[in-house]
């Protein structure tokens, strides 16, 4: 029996078949990020704790309402994470909760930096008496945390252009 030609390269693999194989995981890369997803809702509610958590931190005063806002708002958010992790463990992906690769880890940190500076300049510039400091940036880490998960549900930077 003779071997497929297709299968065998000896070592061989013209530009076009490398550049179809690319395309193909880009594809299968791109279906993976939209079944791992969340729904909309899932990411509304998640993107609304954190944004809540950073408005209840700059908000606070000494000993205030907004002590118990940043406690609840920090319990539902781990709480909609643990549920992430559990949706997709029910879906059969175990997700890791750090980076794989560079280029998830320098987006992850990129990540935490900006929401840390989010975070910090609202606390501070609402201490000086700058209250819609407060709101801009809760509001800004809410949709930025909702984008994140959005765009990268993985965590990990992936195209996703290919599919459909």
């Amino acid at each position: 029996m003779e071997p497929n030609k297709t299968t065998e390269n000896n070592g061989n693999i013209s530009a076009a078949e490398a550049k179809a194989s690319l395309e193909s995981l880009n594809r299968i890369n791109a279906s993976v990020a939209k079944t791992l997803r969340p729904p909309i809702w899932f990411i509304v509610l998640m993107g609304g704790s954190f944004g809540l958590m950073t408005f209840s931190y700059s908000a606070m005063r000494h000993e205030n309402v907004w002590a118990l806002g940043l406690i609840g708002s920090f319990i539902a958010f781990v709480i909609l994470v643990a549920f992430l992790l559990y949706r997709n463990r029910l879906l059969g992906i175990k997700m890791r909760l750090g980076p794989t690769s560079n280029s998830g880890m320098i987006l992850q940190i990129c990540q935490a930096a900006v929401f840390g500076l989010a975070l910090i300049f609202a606390r501070e510039l609402s201490l000086m008496g700058y209250q819609w400091a407060a709101y801009a940036l809760a509001s800004f880490n809410a949709l930025l945390m909702a984008g994140m998960l959005y765009l990268f549900p993985t965590g990990e930077w992936i195209e996703q252009g290919g599919a459909s």
